[in-house]
């Protein structure tokens, strides 16, 4: 669909980077694309996605390594918070942003261009019931967390129940995935309504991206930069790497697996940390350089792990 093609994306890269520069709309529009994002098309994404999933046995590791690359980046980060007195928003920014990869606008095409419709089989386990199911709930929890001084367990958890992917996500697991397969008028599907409405997430984050960009790197924290890229697409995936081939875990599975966990941040995650005002201008730079700089690292990637 045109929507979802990568010169359509680019386009809206442009055309938000184009309001920007000349001021065709006041500074803060980026704010309620986003909440568009957050409050309609991440939700309909998520009814779509998680409600057609089968689990097999054999794709628990792609599944459950998309969770552990957030718990890791939230330890990993955490133990850098003291060494480089990073504060509570730098933490939550980093685990949201670096913890959280761009496994299906990036991760899906790569891994189809290197493995086939077979590898891009595994790689769909790793971005949904994985990637996107973590931020649709420990990245929120990580999120309220990071943006509230005074947070209370009943207060984090209503902020989690509150945010709209949630729910839909616990609805998703819930009503049988046929249910969603029932014609309505004119023979259309609940299922087509809810994925061409989540078909719009990747446009209206390039837009808003680019309402937002930048080339300043002021207020973005060398460190935090640096130390967020280097684990996202260096160290995160090799330690994964080492563990598969320790345990003589080999072959497509999961060589997909930490090709999926070597991609940029998630461009929705930090759309998220920004509206929880979780260092906005670092998490833009994140996506903003980390995608053009995922070109080298992924071809490296690829001399790996073919």
């Amino acid at each position: 669909m045109l929507h979802q093609s990568l010169p359509f994306l680019l386009f809206c890269l442009g055309l938000g980077f184009a309001m920007q520069k000349w001021n065709l709309f006041p500074s803060i529009t980026f704010r309620k694309v986003n909440k568009v994002i957050i409050n309609l098309t991440i939700p309909a994404i998520t009814l779509a996605k998680i409600s057609q999933l089968e689990m097999e046995y054999q794709y628990l590791v792609p599944t459950i390594s998309g969770w552990l690359l957030f718990i890791l980046g939230a330890i990993f980060f955490a133990l850098l918070a003291p060494v480089f007195k990073w504060d509570k928003k730098t933490w939550a920014a980093l685990t949201i942003g670096c913890g959280l990869g761009n496994t299906s606008f990036v991760g899906y095409p790569v891994t189809e261009l290197m493995f086939g419709s077979e590898g891009l089989k595994y790689a769909i386990f790793v971005d949904q019931p994985g990637t996107f199911a973590c931020l649709s709930t420990l990245g929120i929890a990580v999120a309220a967390y990071g943006s509230s001084q005074k947070l209370t367990v009943q207060s984090m958890l209503w902020k989690l129940l509150t945010f709209p992917a949630f729910p839909c996500f616990i609805i998703a697991l819930l009503i049988p995935s046929a249910y969603f397969r029932l014609h309505l008028l004119n023979g259309v599907t609940l299922l087509e309504i809810f994925d061409y409405i989540g078909g719009w997430t990747n446009p209206l984050a390039f837009l808003s991206i680019g309402m937002q960009f930048t080339f300043s790197f002021m207020n973005v924290g060398k460190s935090q930069f640096m130390w967020g890229l280097i684990f996202k697409m260096a160290l995160a995936p090799v330690l994964f790497l080492l563990t598969f081939r320790l345990l003589g875990w080999e072959g497509m599975l999961y060589d997909v697996t930490v090709l999926e966990l070597a991609m940029p941040p998630m461009i929705t995650a930090s759309i998220i940390a920004m509206e929880y005002n979780l260092r906005p201008k670092l998490s833009l730079a994140l996506v903003n350089y980390g995608m053009p700089l995922s070109a080298i690292t992924l071809y490296l990637w690829s001399k790996v792990l073919m």
